[in-house]
C-alpha cells in the first residue's frame, strides 16, 4: 500500500470518528478559521457544515451578543491555544437555546507545530435544568420531591387536581403582644419546624411561610392523584398530634392551631419576577382552604376540609359532616366536614357522637326543629364540651321561633374569611 493510500485511510477512520462522535469537534487555526466541524456540532450550533467551513469564528458568531460569553472563551482558546479553556456557557442560535459545556485544548502535528486549537462542545441542558429545580426547592423542600421533579422539569403553568392546606396559629396576636420580639422568633422558629416536618414526611411542599401560617399543597407529580388529598389530612393530624411537644418545650404559651384543607383543580408554576421566582399553586381552592381555616372559628372546630376532600380521602379517614355553608365570595354552598382521625383510629366515644350528630343534621335539615333540638341535646349530653352540638342546639332554638323561608336549602352563610 502506498504512503498515500495509508494517508487516505487514515483521513477517513478520523472522518468516521468524528461523525460518529457524540460531542461537538471543532477546529481552528491560530487565525481564526474554521478547519474541522463535525454534525454532533452542526446540531449544537445549528450550522450547517458548508456554512461554517473555511470562514472566520468571529464572522459567524459575533452577530448575536447573547452569545458574548460564548465567543469570550472560544476567542482565549484562539489567542491563547496552549492554555486549556473550559467553562459553561449558553449558546443562542435564533429561538434555539441550549446549555454547552466547552472544553478547549491545543491543535499540533507530529513536529509539536501550533496548529490551532480544537473545541469539544456537549449539551448540558438537562443537567442545567435539574440544578435549577435543585436550587428552587432544595433549601425548602424533602430532596425526594426534588428529585421528582427532575423527571418533569418543566416549571411552567399547568392546571391539576391538587389539594391545599392552610395551619395556622390561633391567638397568634394575644401571643405576640405577651412575648419579646427575639422569644417570639425563637418560638416561631421551633413553631414552623415542627408544623413542616408532616408536610414534608407527607411528601407535601410548604408554598410559603405567611407569619404564623403555613400554606402547603400536595399533588402530581409530587404526591399521586389518589392520595395528595389524604396525604393533606394525615399531615394535618400529625402536626396536632406534635402540639404536646410544643407545649411542653414553651409551657407559658397557650399554643394550638387551626387547619383547612381544600381540593380541586389549581394553577401551578413558577410564577415571580426574572430576580424572584417561587413554585406555587393559583386558584379558588386555595382561597377556600383558607376560609376554612377561619371557618374552624366560627364552628369550634380544628380541622376541617372540603367536601372533595372528604370525597377522595374516602376511606382513609374518618370525619364528620359539620354542615352546608356559603363561603364568603362564593354562591354556591359547599358541604364541610371536620377531620377527626385516620381510617380505624376513632374511639368508640367520638364515634358515637358523630353518628349521633349525623342523625341531628339529618333532622335539622328536614325542618323537624323538634326533634333536631333533641338529638343535639343529646349531644352535648354525650360530649358536653363539643362546640358544632352547642352551635346546632342554639340554632334551632331560634329556628323554632323564627323559622327560615320555605325556600330554605339548608346552607349557613359564613361572613368571615
Amino acid at each position: 500500500m502506498s504512503a498515500d493510500g495509508g494517508d487516505q485511510d487514515q483521513g477517513r477512520i478520523f472522518e468516521n470518528i468524528l461523525t460518529n462522535m457524540r460531542e461537538g469537534i471543532m477546529t481552528c487555526d491560530s487565525n481564526g478559521r474554521i478547519v474541522t466541524f463535525n454534525p454532533a456540532a452542526s446540531g449544537l450550533l445549528k450550522m450547517g457544515r458548508n456554512e461554517v467551513l473555511e470562514k472566520s469564528f468571529a464572522e459567524l458568531f459575533f452577530l448575536d451578543a447573547r452569545n458574548d460569553p460564548f465567543n469570550e472563551l472560544i476567542l482565549k482558546a484562539i489567542y491563547d491555544p496552549k492554555t486549556p479553556h473550559d467553562g459553561e456557557v449558553e449558546y443562542f442560535h435564533g429561538d434555539h437555546r441550549i446549555w454547552l459545556s466547552v472544553t478547549t485544548s491545543l491543535l499540533s502535528d507530529a513536529a509539536n507545530r501550533d496548529l490551532g486549537v480544537i473545541v469539544v462542545l456537549s449539551d448540558i441542558t438537562e443537567r442545567k435544568k435539574a440544578e435549577s429545580i435543585r436550587e428552587m426547592f432544595g433549601r425548602y423542600v424533602d430532596p425526594r420531591i426534588v428529585e421528582s421533579l427532575l423527571d418533569q422539569p418543566e416549571t411552567g403553568g399547568e392546571r391539576r387536581l391538587m389539594s391545599v392546606a392552610f395551619t395556622d396559629l390561633e391567638g397568634f396576636t394575644r401571643l405576640a403582644e405577651k412575648t419579646t420580639p427575639a422569644a417570639l422568633v425563637d418560638f416561631l422558629n421551633e413553631y414552623l419546624t415542627s408544623m413542616s416536618s408532616p408536610i414534608s414526611e407527607q411528601r407535601g411542599i410548604v408554598d410559603k411561610y405567611i407569619g404564623d401560617s403555613v400554606m402547603a399543597f400536595w399533588g402530581p407529580p409530587f404526591t399521586s392523584k389518589e392520595d395528595h388529598a389524604s396525604a393533606a389530612c394525615r399531615a394535618a393530624l400529625a402536626q396536632r398530634a406534635l402540639l404536646a411537644d410544643l407545649r411542653r418545650r414553651f409551657p407559658k404559651l397557650r399554643i394550638d392551631i387551626r387547619c383547612g384543607i381544600s381540593t380541586g383543580d389549581l394553577l401551578c408554576g413558577s410564577v415571580g419576577s426574572n430576580s424572584l421566582r417561587n413554585y406555587t399553586v393559583l386558584g379558588d381552592t386555595v382561597n377556600i382552604a383558607s376560609r376554612l381555616e377561619a371557618a374552624n372559628k366560627a364552628y369550634g372546630t380544628r380541622i376541617l376540609v372540603s367536601e372533595e376532600t372528604r370525597e377522595l380521602a374516602g376511606g382513609d379517614i374518618e370525619a364528620r359532616e359539620i354542615d352546608v355553608v356559603r363561603l364568603m365570595g362564593r354562591t354556591r354552598p359547599s358541604r364541610v366536614f371536620e377531620l377527626l382521625a385516620l381510617a380505624g383510629e376513632l374511639s368508640d366515644e367520638v364515634r358515637r357522637l358523630r353518628d349521633r350528630f349525623d342523625a341531628a343534621l339529618g333532622t335539622y335539615r328536614s325542618r323537624d326543629w323538634v326533634e333536631a333540638r333533641n338529638l343535639f341535646e343529646s349531644c352535648i349530653e354525650l360530649a358536653p364540651l363539643d362546640r358544632p352540638s352547642r352551635l346546632f342546639f342554639d340554632r334551632v332554638e331560634r329556628f323554632l321561633e323564627n323559622p327560615p323561608a320555605e325556600d330554605w336549602d339548608g346552607a349557613w352563610r359564613l361572613e368571615s374569611k
